[in-house]
């Protein structure tokens, strides 16, 4: 049943999240098979195949991965439209898969329009929000574009410590990949002023 399809996608979730991703891979495969035989709504079904994606993309089958989620979003966004946000989940996994494959201006143009689709739908701390920004911001510094990445982690990176429910594991990558566009731009002196705030952030953590 629909219900049981959702109890396999939590555990999925849930495993995912321990890092299991084998067991998270059976549970996934599990909830798209009764998804597929007794039906969902489709964004129920979009997620869980853009969740097999991630699982799939953190197993090594980044090319199969990919795949699945490009045709999913394809199929979902003329289903529900580009807005939905389970279709801008898939694209934000496409782009995220783009730079595993090192296809840095791709990634950047999809993180760019799930930006721009998203701004409208959600509260500027939500956390889909400000992980699209953080991946753009970090894309735009292996394209070369320090000052422009720059910028946008900076931004991410004041989400991420305005918003109440703050991931610190996210917020200090956020300022690394920072730091990391300084040092690359050249702009010592405000990369100093980071490095103790990092150090102390990494030993809390």
């Amino acid at each position: 049943s629909e219900t049981m399809a959702r109890v396999h996608y939590q555990l999925a979730s849930l495993y995912a999240k321990m890092w299991e991703f084998r067991r998270a891979d059976s549970a996934i495969s599990r909830s798209i098979s009764i998804f597929t035989k007794w039906g969902g709504a489709f964004s129920e079904v979009q997620r869980a195949y853009v969740l097999q994606s991630i699982i799939g993309q953190s197993l090594g089958r980044t090319v199969e991965a990919r795949d699945v989620a490009r045709w999913s979003t394809e199929i979902a966004e003329t289903r529900l439209g580009a807005a939905d946000l389970s279709v801008l989940e898939g694209k934000r996994v496409l782009a995220d898969i783009g730079c595993d494959l090192g296809e840095f201006a791709y990634a950047e143009s999809l993180y760019s329009a799930v930006l721009t689709a998203l701004r409208p739908l959600v509260p500027p701390g939500h956390s889909d929000l400000i992980l699209a920004t953080q991946a753009r911001g970090a894309v735009l510094i292996e394209l070369g574009r320090l000052d422009e990445g720059g910028a946008i982690l900076r931004e991410a990176r004041d989400m991420w410590l305005a918003n109440m429910d703050v991931d610190r594991v996210r917020a200090l990558e956020c300022s690394l990949r920072l730091g990391e566009a300084l040092v690359r731009g050249k702009q010592y002196q405000e990369a100093d002023s980071l490095l103790p705030r990092l150090r102390a952030d990494a030993i809390h953590h």
